[in-house]
C-alpha cells in the first residue's frame, strides 16, 4: 500500500495490522504516531498539587566569640563583622572595666552597628558586649545580676514577637552547683515569659564530658526541652565548652558552624536563626549627572540671560534653574554601608594577602600556614592601626574652634550623646504617643482653670 506524496513533510506513520473493527472485518490501517492531546478545561487550584516556594532570604547571624580582651582585637572584630555580615555578635572576656574603655568597643563597632556592655569594673578579666545592627530596632538591653556567673539580655521584635538573646560567661574557678541551680532558675524565668531565646556563651564546662555536673544539666535541659546545639570542640583544648542553647519546639535554629578564626584559644560560634534578615539602614541622597551637561550649550543659556539679570540673588536663581534643565536632580535611596575614612591602597592589598593566607590554611590544615596567616593578620592589623593614627593627626592639625575639636575627640573616643525617648515600634506611633500626651496635659490644665475661675468669689 503507497501513499500519495504531498509537498509538505508528512507525520511519522506505524501500521496497525489486523486491527479489528469489527467481527466480519480486518482492515490494515495507518495512525499518526503523534498523539493528539485533548484541550481541557482550566483545572481548579488544588493545594496539594502546588509547590512550596522556599523564601532564599539569607537568615539572621547571630555569632559568637570568646575575645580574651578585645583592647588588642578591635580592628579584627571590626572587619570580622564586616567580612562575615553578621547582624548579632556576642562577646564574653572583653576585659573591659568601665566607661573608660568605651572607646575600644567603639573602634571594633562599624558605623552600621551600635552595641551594648556589661563590664566587669574593678577587676580584670570578665565581660560582656553586643554589637548588633542598626537595622535591629526595638532593643531592650538588660544586665542580669548572678553571683556565680556574668549574664545580659539583648531583647528585639523579630516577626511580631520578642526574641531575646542570653549571653552568658561563667568564670572557670566558680561552684558547678551554684552555677547549675542559679542557670536553672534562669530556664524557668525564660520558660514563663513564652517567647523564644537562646542561651549562648563561654559556659567553662566540658560538654563532652561524663561528669556529674554535665549529667545533671543534659537532665535539666531534657526536662525543659531544651536542645545544645554544639557538637564540635571549641577550645583549643579539645572541649566543648562554648554552648548554643535554645528550646526544641520553637525550632528557630537552622545551622551552627564552628570555626577557627586564631582570634583567640577559643573557636567561633555562627548560629543561622530563622528570622527575618534585617536590611542596612537607608537614606535618600539627591545626585545630579553633570557628565551629561553640553558645556557649550550651558555657556550660551548663561550668556543668553546674563544681561537680564539685575541682582545677585536673581542670577543665584536662574543660574539653578540652567543647571536644573541641564542635569536635574534624582532622588535615589542608598543602603548605608560601612566605611572607614582612612582606608587606603595598602591595606586593600594587605586584606588581598590575608585572605590567600587564611584561603591556604583552610585548604591545606598545617600548622605552617597558620602562622603564616597569623603574621598577614598581624601586618594587616598594625597597618590599619598607623593609617587611622595618621589620619586623626592631620584631622587634629587642621582643626580651627573648640566645637571641632570636642566632636572629633568625642568620635575617636566614642563619647555619644545619648537621646532618650520613649519605647515605641516606630517614629509615626512615637510622633502620637508624644501628640497624645501634650494633648492630654493642655486638657488638664484648661479644666483646673475652668474651675479656678468658677470658684473665684468676687468682692
Amino acid at each position: 500500500m503507497s501513499l500519495p506524496s504531498s509537498s509538505s513533510p508528512s507525520p511519522p506513520l506505524t501500521e496497525i495490522t489486523k486491527k479489528e473493527l469489527s467481527p466480519s472485518y480486518n482492515i490494515p490501517v495507518y495512525s499518526n504516531a503523534r498523539r493528539h492531546t485533548a484541550k481541557f478545561k482550566k483545572a481548579s487550584k488544588r493545594p496539594r498539587n502546588l509547590l512550596t516556594i522556599i523564601n532564599n532570604r539569607p537568615p539572621l547571624c547571630l555569632v559568637h566569640i570568646n575575645a580574651r580582651s578585645i583592647k588588642n582585637k578591635c580592628h579584627e572584630i571590626h572587619d570580622l563583622i564586616i567580612d562575615r555580615h553578621i547582624d548579632i555578635l556576642c562577646i564574653t572576656e572583653t576585659w573591659l572595666q568601665g566607661k573608660q574603655d568605651d572607646h575600644y568597643i567603639t573602634t571594633a563597632c562599624p558605623n552600621t552597628h551600635t552595641w551594648k556592655s556589661l563590664p566587669r569594673p574593678g577587676r580584670k578579666g570578665g565581660g560582656i558586649a553586643f554589637i548588633y545592627s542598626l537595622a535591629i530596632t526595638n532593643t531592650t538591653f538588660t544586665p542580669l545580676t548572678r553571683e556565680n556567673y556574668e549574664s545580659a539580655c539583648l531583647s528585639f521584635q523579630s516577626d511580631s514577637a520578642t526574641f531575646s538573646i542570653i549571653t552568658i560567661y561563667r568564670p572557670p574557678n566558680t561552684s558547678n552547683t551554684k552555677f547549675v541551680a542559679e542557670f536553672q532558675n534562669d530556664i524557668l524565668d525564660f520558660n514563663l515569659k513564652s517567647s523564644p531565646y537562646i542561651f549562648i556563651g563561654d559556659f567553662n564546662i566540658h560538654f563532652n564530658s561524663t561528669s556529674p555536673t554535665v549529667t545533671k544539666i543534659k537532665k535539666i535541659l531534657h526536662d525543659n526541652d531544651l536542645h545544645q546545639h554544639i557538637t564540635e570542640t571549641t577550645h583549643q583544648a579539645g572541649n566543648i565548652i562554648d554552648w548554643v542553647i535554645s528550646p526544641v519546639s520553637s525550632n528557630r535554629i537552622r545551622k551552627t558552624e564552628v570555626v577557627d578564626l586564631a582570634i583567640s584559644d577559643h573557636k567561633v560560634l555562627f548560629v543561622d536563626i530563622a528570622l527575618k534578615k534585617v536590611d542596612l539602614p537607608k537614606r535618600n541622597i539627591t545626585t545630579r549627572n553633570y557628565r551629561q551637561i553640553d558645556i557649550s550649550g550651558l555657556q550660551d543659556s548663561i550668556r543668553d540671560v546674563i544681561n537680564e539679570v539685575k541682582n545677585i540673588n536673581d542670577f543665584n536663581k536662574v543660574l539653578r534653574s540652567i543647571i536644573d534643565r541641564e542635569a536635574p536632580p534624582q532622588c535615589r535611596v542608598v543602603s548605608n554601608r560601612p566605611h572607614s575614612r582612612w582606608f587606603n591602597s595598602e591595606i586593600k592589598e594587605l586584606k588581598r594577602k590575608k585572605r590567600q593566607a587564611e584561603r591556604k590554611w583552610r585548604k591545606s590544615g598545617l600548622t605552617v600556614f597558620k602562622d603564616i596567616y597569623k603574621a598577614a593578620k598581624s601586618a594587616l592589623y598594625n597597618a590599619i592601626t598607623c593609617a587611622k593614627k595618621a589620619h586623626y593627626n592631620e584631622k587634629f592639625q587642621s582643626i580651627t574652634s573648640c566645637k571641632e575639636l570636642f566632636s572629633t575627640a568625642n568620635d575617636l573616643l566614642g563619647s555619644k550623646k545619648s537621646t532618650p525617648l520613649p519605647a515605641s515600634r516606630n517614629n509615626t506611633e512615637l510622633a502620637q504617643n508624644f501628640a497624645n500626651y501634650f494633648h492630654g496635659s493642655l486638657i488638664i490644665k484648661l479644666n483646673f482653670l475652668d474651675r479656678l475661675h468658677h470658684n473665684i468669689i468676687p468682692f
